[in-house]
């Protein structure tokens, strides 16, 4: 009697150390999971099923799920797993404070020991994320195919032009190679900034290995000589005002290209005998490089999107201007790259000031 006692009592310690470790597993889990009955009352639910739908298990145990959660959608999942007897699987939003979240939430019939049914176990799993990246994947996809499309017309209509005859005036055949041309340019353009965006996607964070003392003075001005000739089409004068020392660490390549996308811009989008001025300057423990430009401005609804891929705030200015779409998130990578970040100020039809902020430690002010 002894020893069946004995063995009762470690049978009883094992399935309780089992349930134990299965509840342990069912409060830690990422997913949300709530077991409901055939009468759609909860019978139990995990802490992030509490935390998603914004409840206490304590307060909804044993009460209707449509009493504490209004969600149409959910329903129709609840319905479908009962009476297909199949898993069933959809997104659905719910609000949590004042954010909208998306769960993937999958729903599979519960048995008892007897594989009865008993009700529906629901698991959701948030997919916010996931979803906003999959979105502004197809957006980035369909803006490429727009952009690409476009020089593309454009070149294929002047060459079928020029095949149907066209060539045979020597006036309408340079026209015509010098617009096919300029769209062939702007292809190898939107191509080039596409590789670029792919190799910094590549990388989170920089290279230390890539990272060099970099005296940012002499970069700034090189950087400005390349843009002379394009300032001075539009009569536009670049000043530029820094210490003759400032050093950085940086990848003084990547750094160039970031500040060569914010000059352009500025000639660009200046009206014709204005000016620009750069500046480097140290603002709360920060090394900040600013372009300054007497511009059209940008009014502030647009300052969220500016540095997204292929965001224009004037879309037909900007192709008439040959941009890309791509130069200023491209700006916000390389800056990020530096463990820096981007701003924007501007006023509606006086202008935009752009920056690059490279964070405290990363540079150094040489004085003589």
């Amino acid at each position: 009697a002894n020893k069946m006692a004995d063995q009762l009592d470690d049978r009883i310690e094992m399935v309780e150390s089992q349930r134990s470790e299965l509840e342990a597993v069912f409060t830690s889990m990422v997913e949300g999971v709530i077991a409901v009955d055939m009468d759609y009352r909860c019978l139990n639910m995990n802490r992030a099923a509490s935390h998603f739908l914004g409840v206490s298990l304590p307060k909804v145990l044993g009460k209707r799920i449509d009493s504490f959660v209004r969600n149409e959608e959910l329903f129709e999942l609840l319905n479908r797993s009962m009476e297909s007897r199949e898993v069933t699987e959809r997104d659905i939003t719910l609000v949590s404070g004042v954010e909208e979240r998306i769960y993937q939430v999958r729903g599979t019939l519960l048995h008892d020991a007897s594989r009865n049914e008993i009700g529906v176990l629901l698991v959701f799993n948030d997919v916010t994320d996931l979803r906003k990246l999959q979105s502004l994947g197809k957006e980035f996809v369909a803006n490429v195919s727009h952009e690409i499309k476009t020089p593309i017309t454009s070149i294929r209509g002047f060459t079928e032009t020029l095949l149907d005859g066209a060539k045979e005036d020597p006036e309408d055949t340079e026209r015509f190679l010098t617009i096919v041309m300029k769209q062939a340019r702007r292809l190898e353009a939107i191509v080039e900034d596409l590789l670029s965006l792919s190799r910094l996607d590549q990388s989170d964070e920089a290279d230390t290995n890539l990272l060099e003392d970099c005296n940012l003075e002499p970069l700034v001005s090189s950087c400005i000589q390349g843009f002379e000739q394009q300032a001075a089409e539009k009569s536009i004068n670049i000043e530029f005002q820094s210490p003759p020392e400032y050093w950085v660490q940086a990848n003084s390549n990547l750094l160039e290209q970031a500040l060569g996308n914010l000059i352009d811009n500025a000639i660009k989008y200046s009206e014709p005998d204005r000016g620009i001025q750069l500046t480097i300057e140290e603002v709360e423990n920060e090394a900040v490089i600013s372009v300054r430009d007497q511009g059209i401005g940008i009014p502030e609804e647009h300052f969220p999107r500016l540095f997204e891929r292929f965001y224009r705030v004037e879309k037909g200015r900007s192709r008439k201007l040959g941009g890309t779409g791509l130069g200023l998130a491209i700006v916000k990578h390389i800056a990020k790259l530096h463990l820096g970040r981007v701003s924007v100020q501007s006023v509606h039809g006086k202008g935009s000031t752009f920056s690059i902020h490279l964070p405290k430690g990363s540079f150094t002010r040489h004085e003589d």
